[in-house]
């Protein structure tokens, strides 16, 4: 198991640096996910997602100077059991709005319940990089 995860790790880094490549960037700063990969390059001028699903490859780029905020999307239900109410995440994403209102958001999806049945660290990688790049935001403004 700890072979494929690096195995699958690594093709993940190495779309997102060709992704980097294409927009003539350098990755500096990146996490994993179960089947994605985020990163930003050395200036925090790009947020890059690569994410690898069941019939595509998804890889998007978002430049941070064009993003007016940053937050997390999560859709969830409740499901009721002997009494006992328990909430199941269905999907969870990374939103960048973008300044222009005439463009859609952004969207990283992070976790969907129809590709796993339930999220494995995916909420704390989301927040750790809405911190990160909220941070950029507030710096850019300045």
């Amino acid at each position: 198991m700890y072979k494929s995860r690096k195995k699958n790790e690594s093709a993940l880094l190495n779309a997102l640096k060709e992704l980097a490549n294409s927009y003539k960037s350098r990755i500096s700063t990146y996490d994993f996910g179960p089947s994605f990969a985020i990163g930003t390059d050395e200036n925090n001028t790009y947020v890059f997602f690569s994410k690898v699903g069941q019939n595509q490859t998804i890889d998007l780029c978002v430049p941070i100077s064009k993003i007016k905020k940053c937050y997390i999307n999560a859709e969830s239900h409740t499901v009721t059991r002997n009494k006992h109410a328990e909430m199941i995440t269905d999907k969870l994403e990374l939103v960048f709005e973008p300044k222009d209102k005439s463009l859609a958001p952004c969207r990283f999806e992070f976790f969907n319940s129809d590709e796993r049945f339930q999220p494995n660290g995916e909420r704390l990688l989301a927040q750790k990089w809405e911190t990160l790049v909220n941070g950029q935001l507030r710096k850019v403004a300045v």
